[in-house]
């Protein structure tokens, strides 16, 4: 979730900034994963799927479980924000508390903070206002840095094609929202995630490409993302690093006095 509201403001602000502010009419979700062909349930179980996404990233469910703090440094290219690459560092620590910093070299563009119970952002120079309630029910919602330790409730739906490679897809339906991930049957690794809102037209797409090791995890170096609206561009943010349990404070999360 973190990474959907990290792109979702990204995104936003892009459209704000551009002067679209009309109802944006849908496109053909053409880059939408297409259904190959069905898995024998009795040989192929989440479970399974699963296991092999905590082996390619950590060796094990155990060492993912260790991870209780994230710092990632990142740089995304956005023509409509600027003509330099923006600067992103996300700060995490378990089970949802985050805080994301983007800026330019000479001006910060947006924070955002959550807390555990109460969430902030702001734009600029402007002071910040709080997330509204439905954003903050939803990290609250949050249990660690890896969701896909907790998909207790998904359901596996087949093999796709994604970029013409062979990957599971499971659905996750969480009520409001539904989420479709895919994981290469080869490698293990989350190749995508699929989110939809509801009756909305729109779909958001995340590519997780270029795994490389960080402190012994394998962690995606770059991150293709795009919602299914016109005139907005796709966005690339490249991770630089991971910094992997580091020491993080209350104050790293708490809103600016």
């Amino acid at each position: 979730m973190k990474k959907f509201i990290f792109f979702f403001l990204l995104f936003s602000t892009v459209i704000i900034l551009n002067g679209q502010t009309n109802e944006p009419q849908p496109v053909e979700k053409t880059r939408k994963a297409k259904k190959v062909k069905d898995v024998q349930k009795d040989t192929i179980t989440l479970s399974g799927i699963l296991n092999n996404y905590y082996v390619a990233v950590a060796e094990n469910k155990a060492k993912m479980e260790k991870i209780k703090s994230m710092i990632t440094e990142a740089e995304i290219s956005v023509s409509q924000l600027s003509e330099k690459p923006l600067s992103v560092t996300t700060k995490f620590q378990s089970p949802n508390k985050m805080t994301l910093v983007m800026s330019t070299t000479e001006r910060i563009i947006t924070k955002r903070r959550f807390d555990g119970e109460k969430g902030f952002s702001s734009m600029g120079t402007f002071p910040e206002e709080q997330l509204p309630e439905k954003e903050v029910k939803e990290l609250k919602a949050q249990k660690g840095y890896f969701p896909e330790l907790f998909y207790n409730k998904a359901v596996l739906d087949g093999i796709v094609s994604v970029e013409g490679n062979d990957a599971y897809k499971i659905i996750i339906d969480s009520g409001d929202s539904e989420k479709s991930i895919y994981f290469d049957t080869q490698t293990g690794f989350k190749v995508r995630e699929e989110i939809s809102y509801g009756d909305s037209p729109y779909i958001m797409i995340t590519d997780y490409l270029d795994y490389k090791d960080f402190e012994g995890y394998k962690l995606p170096t770059k991150i293709v993302s795009s919602f299914t609206i016109p005139d907005i561009e796709s966005v690339t943010q490249t991770v630089k690093n991971y910094i992997i349990n580091p020491a993080l404070t209350e104050k790293d999360f708490k809103a600016e006095e």
